[in-house]
């Protein structure tokens, strides 16, 4: 299950007011707190099998004259677990965007593992949730979330535009499904499920961007 999230904002912080169940994508494992859900987050690339939990901890178990098992653990704020997480490799590193909760607020983050030594590389937060499926092009990972959008140099670990705050009653830009480039354009369109479209009365809506500078050319939400 792809746990997905209705929140509102307080201050700086996103609080959950509401959650379901919708299909993952291919590279994506979800957890929440029914037992039935998985406690770990598997999967293979080479024959090597990554393992990430909760608590951020790893391992590796990878092709070296036999099995191999190497322990890393990724970046956590105290208090809080993660829930689900993408994965993608870049260069023969790993590149892992999680998703994490405490129990009254929720985030997310990107971070860089070296396929050698299993030590991150950078970690970058996304500060949203929902966190669609990311586009990788080039050097470049492009990534979207509750209320905001953003293009990620993997190679220093920074953005090269982002735009946050993009949220407007009645839920544009909740979610959003895997971004896509056209040209000189990137396009986000927004996911907004039947039951949201009548909850919302209106249509999913798509944000565009350039490429190059990261203006918005169209999509932006009314403003409130």
């Amino acid at each position: 299950m792809r746990m997905q999230f209705l929140l509102r904002k307080f201050g700086d912080n996103w609080k959950i007011v509401e959650y379901y169940g919708e299909l993952v994508t291919e590279n994506e494992t979800s957890i929440w707190d029914d037992p039935d859900l998985p406690k770990e987050f598997t999967f293979v690339y080479d024959n090597n099998t990554y393992t990430i939990y909760p608590d951020g901890k790893g391992k590796a178990k990878v092709q070296q004259k036999g099995k191999v098992t190497h322990k890393f653990s990724i970046p956590l704020d105290k208090g809080v677990r993660i829930y689900k997480v993408q994965h993608l490799k870049y260069e023969g590193d790993l590149i892992l965007i999680y998703e994490y909760k405490d129990y009254e607020s929720a985030g997310g983050s990107v971070t860089r593992v070296d396929g050698n030594t299993f030590e991150t590389r950078w970690t970058l937060r996304t500060w949203a949730v929902n966190i669609s499926e990311p586009l990788l092009n080039l050097k470049y990972l492009y990534v979207a979330g509750i209320g905001f959008v953003g293009k990620i140099d993997l190679d220093t670990g920074r953005y090269a535009w982002k735009h946050t705050d993009l949220y407007r009653d009645p839920w544009y830009y909740n979610m959003f499904d895997k971004p896509r480039i056209e040209g000189d354009r990137v396009f986000f369109p927004e996911r907004l499920p039947e039951d949201l479209r009548k909850r919302a009365k209106r249509e999913p809506v798509t944000l565009v961007v350039d490429i190059e500078s990261g203006k918005i050319i169209s999509g932006l939400p009314p403003a409130q």
